[in-house]
């Protein structure tokens, strides 16, 4: 009769492990959500800051999105970008810039993480790997 119960609990706990998200632990995200597509937005943003692109790059795909619960919430997206004819030097509205076209068209793939506060208006981007593809 223990070894039932036990064996009871296992499955439970098994079972609950596959429907919810460790407390802290990544979660996939909805990548339709308004959110992760601000997110994405902001991302892309500060990617073309910081770049050295002479360029503005756009958003082609948004590859993956997972969210974690911390002291606010860190966004981990996979975004697929490429380059425009947009120049940073020029004035520009990014829905504006159209993608370079065929051979000139750079992508870049790179995964970013956004810690958002919403509540204190803080936003910031923690971490930028990217690479050619």
């Amino acid at each position: 009769m223990a070894g039932q119960g036990a064996l009871l609990v296992g499955v439970l706990c098994a079972v609950l492990s596959l429907t919810w998200a460790l407390p802290g632990g990544w979660r996939a995200a909805d990548k339709n959500s308004p959110t992760i597509w601000e997110m994405a937005a902001f991302s892309v943003s500060q990617y073309n800051l910081q770049s050295n692109q002479n360029v503005v790059a756009k958003m082609i795909t948004l590859q993956d999105a997972q969210e974690q619960v911390v002291a606010g919430m860190n966004y981990k997206l996979t975004l697929v970008l490429g380059d425009t004819a947009c120049k940073k030097s020029e004035k520009y509205m990014i829905k504006a810039c159209p993608l370079l076209t065929d051979e000139k068209l750079n992508k870049t793939r790179c995964d970013f993480i956004v810690y958002d506060i919403p509540w204190e208006n803080k936003r910031s981007l923690t971490k930028k790997e990217c690479a050619r593809i």
